[in-house]
């Protein structure tokens, strides 16, 4: 017997269909935002900063500098300091680094301690400059490294202060030439390959914390003939907030005491970690095959509003520092990184904040970095015609 289906039921089933399809294809649009929305995010946390200084070698800012939100007193851009003073986050692919083979290759002092089951990692890697004249430029400046390199050649006396003549160096042994202090003093290191959860990397020890290191310069640099001060005072001791503020002021009153400091350098330690938690340790060897810290130059500026107008002469001896570096150990220099805050770096057109490694080195790498470090920056000050 054939059957009829009345028009009403085809109607209803192709309304049913297509009603069908529409719900799936409202589910296909929901699960493409949902999709969208997690890698969007994904890419977001690469970016955040976690907790310490300077943004290390990635090309993010860090901390709450704009361009539009520029401060118009001193102690606010001391405090916006502090603000900005942010762990970095690792980004293997920003960076275009590998980590370095052959870990075992170095002589680390705590290299068979036992790693406890709560504990972070810490990782090995070259976060070097890929081209030794470059920056992380945190402002909207123009920078010409051609330019600044070219006037360097020429040694100009107007780029920053240099002893020509031994004879020189005989007349200001008695006056101090460089000033080393510490705004953090209380910056610690690690054992190199893994820390417990809790390690706030900080010592109030200053044979164990980034004072050490800042010892170990002063060292080579009196060893190398430039009279130098060492002030190992913890600005951060008491407290983190305004360590800015007093550091300032202990350099402003070594300037007036000692008139003839012309180079004045903050030693630091940076911080970075992986998104995963991860320390990095970033690493290069000497000549001799020892592991050596890597260092960063960070310039200050008055992109925020800082009395600052003579910037660009740190910025010459950071780049002069950078070519001393690479000619003593090739790969130790990280890029420059220009910063929109100050970092008292304008009370002396030889002044630069310099990170000496970073919380996953050890003492003793960050030591022989320090040691380079000195060479390095007695070589800039004595030269010759």
């Amino acid at each position: 017997m054939k059957l009829n289906y009345h028009p009403y039921y085809k109607v209803k089933s192709v309304g049913y269909n297509l009603l069908n399809v529409l719900r799936i294809l409202l589910f296909l649009a929901a699960l493409s935002f949902i999709i969208f929305i997690f890698f969007a995010e994904l890419s977001v946390n690469n970016e955040l900063s976690i907790n310490k200084n300077l943004s290390v070698d990635s090309n993010i800012s860090v901390g709450n500098e704009s361009q539009n939100n520029k401060l118009s007193s001193n102690d606010n851009i001391v405090n916006e300091l502090e603000k900005s003073e942010a762990l970095s986050v690792y980004d293997e692919n920003k960076y275009d680094n590998n980590l370095l083979k052959n870990n075992n290759s170095d002589n680390d002092l705590f290299y068979n301690t036992q790693k406890p089951e709560n504990s972070l990692n810490i990782k090995k890697a070259d976060i070097s400059a890929n081209i030794l004249l470059s920056a992380i430029n945190e402002t909207s400046y123009d920078v010409d490294f051609s330019s600044i390199a070219k006037n360097i050649s020429k040694k100009s006396d107007n780029i920053f202060p240099v002893i020509k003549t031994s004879e020189e160096v005989l007349n200001l042994k008695k006056d101090p030439l460089v000033l080393i202090l510490h705004t953090h003093g209380t910056e610690a290191y690690s054992n190199g390959e893994w820390c417990e959860t809790d390690y706030n990397f900080r010592s109030d020890d200053i044979n164990e914390n980034v004072v050490a290191v800042g010892e170990a310069m002063y060292e080579t640099l009196l060893s190398n003939g430039i009279p130098s001060i060492h002030c190992t005072v913890m600005h951060d001791k008491d407290s983190y907030i305004n360590s800015y503020s007093r550091a300032a002021e202990t350099i402003k009153n070594y300037l007036a005491e000692y008139p003839t400091i012309k180079y004045v350098f903050d030693i630091h330690r940076d911080a970075i970690a992986k998104p995963n938690g991860d320390i990095i340790r970033p690493v290069t060897y000497d000549k001799y095959g020892n592991s050596v810290a890597q260092v960063m130059s960070v310039v200050g500026t008055d992109f925020l509003g800082a009395s600052h107008p003579n910037w660009r002469d740190n910025l010459s001896l950071a780049t002069s520092l950078q070519l001393q570096l690479d000619n003593i150990c090739e790969n130790i220099a990280r890029p420059i990184n220009i910063r929109s805050a100050a970092f008292n770096e304008q009370y002396s057109k030889g002044s630069l904040l310099l990170e000496i490694g970073s919380s996953g080195n050890t003492l003793e790498e960050a030591k022989n970095a320090a040691v380079i470090l000195g060479e390095a920056i007695a070589q800039i000050i004595i030269t010759t015609d």
